[in-house]
């Protein structure tokens, strides 16, 4: 399968516009300007949509390329997830490679989503970003059994308070995964679910496919010391998380 490895200047960035009001983007997307950051861009008949979902949920590891994409395009969310995990691995060193790094870094990068839609709501209701996000949540909140009324506060409590909605996403997130991975069998798994199932964000979780995260971390999760991920899984836990990423991940990276 024929792939070329791009930097971010190769790329065209798309639905940059919508997030220029957020601080956060420049930083991130700072994070992915500098080497030795690369995409991977499939070429020919190999440059399928589902090719680059498929690697990229499948076969992306640390500090490997970025992402895979089918065309030298690539969404400024997307971008920022992107930065996420390139701070995370940074940050967390050899723990990174964990299973609970996986999933601590995973958290953190989705959870970031919530705190975006938040932002972007009342700033650019036409982004792309919120025509493709917002229909993929109601869909797995309706799933949850939320109702449109139900779902339509979850979006305004976003807007309202997105950083407090990030943290308690991520925590959530990173919690259920991180149980889901300890749990032997199907009981202990639905288990996991239904104690988390009156958490304000439940009806989102099966949004971010979580069997996909747990499947990862227990095939490609290394060994070793996870000690640096449970402190800073603590410390996020504790409330103001972005300050603290902005200090503990961004900044001493900078």
């Amino acid at each position: 399968m024929a792939m070329s490895r791009v930097s971010l200047r190769d790329l065209h960035i798309e639905d940059e516009a919508a997030f220029r009001h957020v601080g956060w983007y420049g930083d991130l997307k700072a994070v992915m300007a500098r080497p030795p950051q690369a995409f991977a861009v499939l070429e020919g008949e190999a440059s399928r949509p589902g090719d680059a979902r498929l690697l990229n949920l499948a076969f992306w590891q640390p500090g490997d390329v970025a992402e895979v994409l089918c065309e030298p395009v690539i969404s400024a969310d997307q971008l920022m997830h992107s930065a996420w995990h390139v701070l995370g691995c940074n940050a967390l060193g050899a723990a990174a490679r964990t299973a609970l790094g996986l999933l601590l870094v995973e958290s953190v990068a989705s959870a970031f989503d919530i705190y975006l839609v938040g932002r972007v709501l009342g700033h650019c209701p036409d982004a792309l970003f919120l025509q493709t996000q917002v229909p993929a949540m109601a869909d797995a909140a309706e799933d949850a059994g939320l109702s449109d009324d139900g779902f339509a506060a979850l979006l305004q409590r976003a807007a309202d308070e997105p950083e407090e909605c990030f943290e308690q996403l991520q925590q959530l997130l990173f919690s259920v995964a991180s149980q889901l991975l300890e749990a032997r069998d199907v009981d202990a798994a639905k288990a996991v679910l239904l104690a988390h199932r009156r958490a304000t964000f439940a009806p989102l979780l099966h949004h971010y496919e979580l069997v996909t995260w747990v499947l990862y971390a227990r095939c490609y999760g290394a060994g070793g010391s996870a000690a640096a991920v449970a402190q800073s899984a603590a410390a996020l836990a504790e409330g103001h998380a972005l300050k603290w990423l902005r200090h503990h991940w961004l900044n001493k990276q900078c």
